[in-house]
């Protein structure tokens, strides 16, 4: 059985997580490796999270607790990878699940290289009793992928998913940049999704392994429930647009416009389909916080499109058109 010796860090947010954080270090003591490093980042919780953590003991891998204030999951992401040993680091949530193999067959695709690589897993969609109910169909059958072009087929939408194993030192590089992007360091709820494109364009290769990690269907999670402050995700696509901005200019990058409008206009089209889904929940100052950031990111996207005399596709027309008539 391989010992990485540290060389491998798994991150773990959690936050009120009692229900669920057992099962995942459990999970974790079956893996094919030894010797690798776990940090779970406590995001504030007010049960009885860190007492079980506290109190579980293992010679299988290498336990870290970090603690910090309610802050989210992205930024307790961020606060693991610069607490890391590992030269690579893989993200977990804990009310997921992994295979006995997930670990050792994404990372033995990283071992020899030591490079600036991505090792995706193989990303298995369950309900909330565990049963299958389908994969994540990435955009290629290829195993190794360009990191430009993972980047490119990320854009407008998720052509390859983000749970994986990363070189660390492409990680700290991506948060470099997104922190110059948005440099109040705003959580926009989805920031770790931002920091994973940015991490694809960077990097030399993303491989596509066989280590099979479990997405759960759970609403009660962390990052799934139902949340009032999901409309602030609209900037998030705006920061896409400057990023791809930046690589077309350092890069000489030649991409289409109209696909910054396709991943707006789909950000925008999300959290109005919230919205309606969520109204009875919000309170009159919630409405009228999600329908002005909604109206905002309107204007703004049709800004876009009359500065850079984009060709809007008919599905972002119908999507923008609707948002306009019902809002």
């Amino acid at each position: 059985m391989p010992d990485l010796s540290k060389d491998l860090t798994v991150i773990i947010p959690v936050y009120n997580e009692e229900k669920n954080i057992n099962n995942i270090l459990k999970d974790l003591t079956m893996q094919t490796i030894n010797g690798f490093e776990v940090i779970i980042v406590d995001d504030g919780s007010s049960d009885r999270t860190l007492q079980i953590i506290k109190c579980f003991n293992t010679d299988k891998f290498n336990l870290k607790v970090l603690e910090q204030k309610n802050s989210g999951a992205a930024a307790a992401r961020e606060f693991g990878v610069m607490s890391a040993e590992g030269n690579f680091v893989a993200f977990i949530d804990c009310d997921d699940k992994i295979h006995s193999h997930c670990l050792e067959y994404a990372y033995e695709n990283l071992a020899s290289e030591k490079k600036r690589m991505i090792s995706l897993f193989e990303l298995i969609y369950c309900d909330a009793h565990g049963e299958e109910k389908g994969r994540f169909k990435n955009y290629t059958e290829k195993c190794v992928i360009d990191g430009f072009e993972g980047f490119n087929n990320c854009i407008t939408s998720w052509g390859l998913h983000g749970f994986g194993i990363y070189c660390k030192e492409l990680l700290l590089e991506a948060y470099a940049i997104y922190k110059e992007i948005n440099p109040g360091q705003v959580n926009y709820l989805n920031n770790d999704e931002v920091i994973s494109r940015i991490s694809f364009s960077l990097a030399e290769k993303i491989y596509l392994s066989k280590g099979k990690y479990y997405f759960v269907a759970n609403n009660n999670s962390t990052v799934r429930r139902v949340n009032k402050n999901y409309y602030k995700v609209i900037e998030n696509s705006f920061y896409m647009s400057d990023y791809v901005s930046l690589v077309q200019k350092n890069k000489n990058f030649n991409f289409n416009d109209a696909a910054i409008v396709i991943l707006i206009s789909s950000t925008l089209w999300g959290v109005f389909v919230r919205y309606c889904k969520w109204y009875l929940k919000f309170n009159s100052n919630e409405r009228h916080e999600w329908r002005t950031s909604i109206q905002a990111g309107i204007i703004r996207i049709k800004k876009i499109i009359k500065s850079k005399n984009v060709e809007v596709d008919l599905n972002s027309k119908i999507k923008l058109f609707l948002i306009n008539m019902i809002l």
